[in-house]
């Protein structure tokens, strides 16, 4: 096994924004450097229901601990915000786990001039300004790209909320700080075209006006009209999974009871990024939907997630397109077969035949063919949400890893798989099974549409130490592909509760004050650090409050500052005690 992999399952490695800010604080310093205002999203995966809410299912999303940052920061000219560049090419920052290291990754110049288009085009509508402000936008991943992580909604997430936060610095509009800790409280958020917003609250309106832009972030990244799932589930604060549901609506059936909610009727390429207008859509916290509390904890589990060694990029290539003609070829052999079109009768010869040309007359071959694998990746779904609160004994199979394989057969059976990407599946599967477990305790599915990472979920302390030797058998197995163990909720101790949240707040808001506004980093984690000195604080929290800040983020403001000043913490600390007279 690589060296490298060995200190990664041996815990030297953690995927996590608290573990990775320590060991590479340099990056952070740099990112953060003159920032105005910054913000971080966390990442996301799918324990099932993928591409179908916008056909009126459900998703059940989960965070994790990495995440992405956007932060703007003054740029010489006067006007317009514009990607980072390095050599000339629009890039964002990101980590790559195997190498343990932040490198600039070019992206597409023509998905950049439209990122900096829609900017602008909000900036105007929202404001009545011409122009933005002079603006350089640093986007920091710390969720690999190709891996199925959603990277794309996180991005998102982010991005909306520093634009938002630089409207409120620039403008006097947007959001404040305060608005982003009010987030916290939201247990559930809906939007119904007869019913309008609910809750009706102030901190739901913010959210809601930040996510209406977030979504048409993910729409433009995603290439396509989008359900939204991956952009809302970083705004909510909980440990749980998230349950995402939405419709489309049609510019004929919107507000109108009983009707279509087919997408239909809206040229992407033409109109640009669907606007959130267009959606019904709700979020809520799985313990929030069934009523029950400590789900993670009751179903008992352990999960996490392998990156199969295979890029989701060239996988969707490779099985979605080709699923997808094979699919349309069906169509058209039915149509030829059936010796008849759409618009005329045919010469039915019994009732069989009757009945299919009816059926044919109603809806087309291929929609009717997806729909069903939709239909039961959203049965699969709703299997896997309550599976989380049945009971089980301890000899059984929890519910949970069941509803997870039937969710990859039906994803299996739609296309969105490949030989590259079973081979590793298989490989933990048949390892497993020599392992004093019960039969079937071990869920496996992939994410990505057919690459990147794959979840697997089993009892907890189901692996126990067993973590090299299963990542031993899927390297044997991958044959010339490199699988990596991103995240393990054992290994790396961390399962994210926390949404999005304010990294440097806009100078002068209400929730930050003026002795922390420097944009120099340094100076601000000082200040910080001189606060928590003086001894007023008797926690984390009670400085993040006063602060406006997340517990989280003053936790690694003051782990910062005493890296780069190991004397000046120590006097620091001394203060503290003798300020709270506590013992040496």
């Amino acid at each position: 096994m690589p060296r490298l992999l060995r200190r990664r399952l041996h815990g030297h490695l953690p995927w996590t924004s608290k573990g990775l800010q320590r060991g590479i604080h340099t990056v952070y310093d740099e990112f953060l450097s003159n920032a105005t205002v910054a913000c971080s999203a966390p990442g996301t995966f799918f324990w099932a229901g993928e591409f179908v809410p916008q056909n009126g299912g459900i998703a059940l999303l989960q965070k994790l601990p990495g995440r992405v940052w956007a932060a703007l920061v003054p740029a010489t000219r006067k006007h317009g915000i514009r990607l980072e560049r390095a050599d000339g090419e629009p890039c964002i920052n990101c980590y790559t786990p195997e190498r343990n290291e932040f490198a600039r990754q070019a992206i597409e110049q023509k998905l950049a001039e439209k990122m900096e288009s829609l900017i602008e085009a909000w900036w105007k509508a929202e404001t009545g300004q011409m122009g933005a402000p002079g603006f350089e936008m640093r986007i920091l991943s710390e969720i690999p790209r190709g891996r199925g992580i959603n990277l794309r909604g996180a991005a998102s997430a982010a991005i909306a909320t520093a634009l938002f936060l630089a409207w409120s610095h620039a403008a006097g509009g947007g959001v404040t700080d305060e608005d982003v800790a009010r987030w916290r409280e939201i247990a559930e958020v809906r939007r119904c075209s007869r019913r309008g917003l609910l809750p009706s609250t102030a901190a739901v309106a913010s959210l809601d006006r930040v996510f209406a832009l977030a979504f048409r972030f993910s729409s433009l990244l995603d290439g396509e009209n989008c359900s939204g799932a991956a952009a809302m589930a970083p705004f909510m604060h909980s440990r749980s999974p998230i349950v995402y549901w939405s419709e489309m609506r049609t510019a004929h059936s919107a507000g109108c009871e009983g009707g279509s909610t087919a997408l239909k009727g809206w040229d992407w390429d033409r109109q640009g990024p669907l606007p959130l207008s267009r959606l019904d859509y709700g979020a809520m916290a799985l313990e929030q939907a069934t009523g029950r509390t400590g789900v993670l904890d009751m179903a008992g589990l352990q999960f996490g997630l392998v990156f199969s060694g295979e890029p989701r990029k060239p996988a969707i290539r490779g099985t979605v397109a080709a699923r997808i003609q094979e699919l349309e070829a069906v169509a058209a052999y039915a149509k030829e077969a059936l010796g008849t079109d759409r618009g005329r009768k045919a010469n039915t010869g019994g009732d069989a035949r009757r009945t299919v040309l009816h059926w044919w007359e109603k809806k087309q071959s291929f929609a009717c063919t997806w729909e069903t694998y939709l239909n039961a990746i959203a049965a699969a779904a709703l299997e896997v949400m309550w599976s989380f609160t049945r009971p089980y004994a301890s000899r059984d199979a929890p519910p949970v890893c069941r509803a997870v394989n039937r969710v990859q057969a039906a994803l299996t059976a739609a296309g969105f798989s490949s030989p590259e990407t079973e081979r590793p599946m298989s490989a933990l599967m048949q390892y497993y099974r020599t392992l004093p477990a019960p039969p079937e305790s071990l869920g496996i599915k992939l994410l990505g549409s057919g690459g990147g990472d794959f979840l697997y979920v089993l009892p907890y302390h189901g692996l126990h130490d067993k973590r090299a030797e299963a990542m031993e058998h899927i390297a044997s197995a991958a044959g010339a592909l490199t699988p990596w163990l991103d995240y393990d909720t054992m290994l790396d101790g961390v399962i994210e509760d926390e949404g999005v949240r304010v990294e440097v707040g806009a100078p002068g808001s209400p929730s930050q004050p003026q002795d922390i506004s420097s944009k120099d980093p340094r100076q601000r984690d000082k200040a910080i650090f001189e606060m928590w000195a003086t001894g007023k604080h008797a926690t984390y929290a009670d400085l993040a409050d006063e602060l406006g800040l997340s517990e989280r983020a003053v936790y690694c403001t003051i782990g910062r500052y005493r890296h780069r000043d190991r004397e000046g913490y120590r006097r620091g600390m001394e203060q503290r005690k003798r300020a709270r007279k506590m013992p040496g």
